[in-house]
């Protein structure tokens, strides 16, 4: 039975209050897909319908060929054989960690259970750990027997909601990558909701930028980032400026940083006629430290992460520019450095 997740045209609110406004798009089976916003975006809504929790005012969510939600119909929560992981883990703190995760398998043999309770333990790295209790683990792993316990069931289709939401930095990434490694070689499809961008790229195939109950865009997370299909998509997926620039005849832009085209041809990426002002967008990644270059920029603000500084820049025009820089380049504030562009992806939008 395909788990080929499909919203179409879905649409969810209460009372008067629309939250979702005619959502597309499709997750397929075994991918990881990630809905990633701010606070009251309506991510948790859209894992909510899908769950059987909240009906649909219009449009249908599949999964498979079978009907899920639509206006008229909508299938129990408990009949989707969708697997759910919250953000406080939700695990019963009075049962052992092998029975937590045998919870879903009451309708199994003894002998079944046992069996794959001890699989589960496996592929989480919990082996070991069957009868220990849940305030004797560590948050990470008590995420992970939350992850082994929804998983148990073979659920068609996995839903996450912040799960790592109450995790400190360092562990929310090593466990994300943990968690996909586990999500890959379960070959389950998931759906995550998180509105940490780091998270969303380590685990997702597929991202979906939501803003105000509208899905901006769906796509790997490398394009979201290198090409935005919108301006507030390309505002709200990593840092940027926006730098003057006019279109040329021939498709390229031309900036106060000199001459912009596609390493394949001179045509640029988003939009604008020739002669038409534009605004482009400019990564830290795109501007290059280079102590010869004759374009020079003053260095107005940094920030030491580690390997790297990421340096607020200013040229001559007042123009403010941001750039990613090994550490060993430690300049101080209102020394003048040397930079090239060495821009990639050229993603223009027109000026509003």
């Amino acid at each position: 039975m395909s788990t080929t997740l499909h919203i179409d045209r879905v649409s969810c609110g209460y009372a008067a209050n629309t939250v979702l406004e005619q959502i597309s798009f499709t997750l397929a089976a075994g991918q990881v897909g990630c809905l990633l916003g701010p606070s009251g975006c309506g991510k948790t809504t859209l894992l909510r319908a899908i769950a059987g929790l909240e009906p649909v005012r219009h449009g249908e969510i599949r999964l498979g060929e079978q009907l899920l939600s639509a206006p008229d119909y909508q299938l129990a929560a408990q009949q989707r054989g969708i697997g759910l992981v919250f953000q406080d883990f939700a695990l019963f703190p009075h049962l052992s960690v092998a029975d937590n995760i045998a919870f879903g398998l009451f309708n199994q043999a003894k002998i079944q259970q046992r069996q794959r309770v001890a699989d589960m333990l496996t592929l989480v790295g919990l082996e070991g750990y069957a009868q220990a209790m849940p305030h004797q683990l560590s948050g990470g792993q008590q995420q992970r027997v939350a992850l082994a316990r929804a998983l148990a069931p073979r659920p068609r289709l996995l839903l996450l909601d912040e799960p790592f939401s109450s995790l400190d930095v360092s562990l929310r990434q090593q466990l994300g990558q943990e968690v996909r490694r586990i999500l890959k070689a379960s070959a389950t499809t998931a759906l995550l909701v998180t509105h940490d961008q780091q998270e969303a790229f380590i685990l997702a195939d597929e991202v979906g930028v939501m803003m105000r109950g509208s899905l901006l865009q769906w796509a790997p997370p490398y394009q979201l980032y290198h090409q935005p299909a919108t301006h507030q998509v390309a505002d709200f997926i990593g840092e940027q400026v926006w730098l003057l620039g006019e279109v040329q005849p021939d498709g390229c832009v031309l900036t106060e940083l000199g001459r912009l085209c596609t390493q394949s041809a001179c045509v640029t990426a988003a939009a604008g006629s020739a002669g038409e002002l534009v605004d482009v967008l400019i990564r830290p990644d795109d501007v290059v430290h280079q102590d010869d270059a004759p374009l020079r920029a003053v260095v107005v603000n940094k920030q030491f992460r580690g390997a790297e500084f990421l340096y607020q820049l200013q040229l001559p025009s007042g123009q403010l520019l941001l750039a990613l820089v090994p550490s060993h380049h430690d300049h101080q504030l209102g020394e003048a450095i040397g930079i090239v562009l060495a821009a990639d992806h050229v993603v223009t939008f027109r000026r509003s």
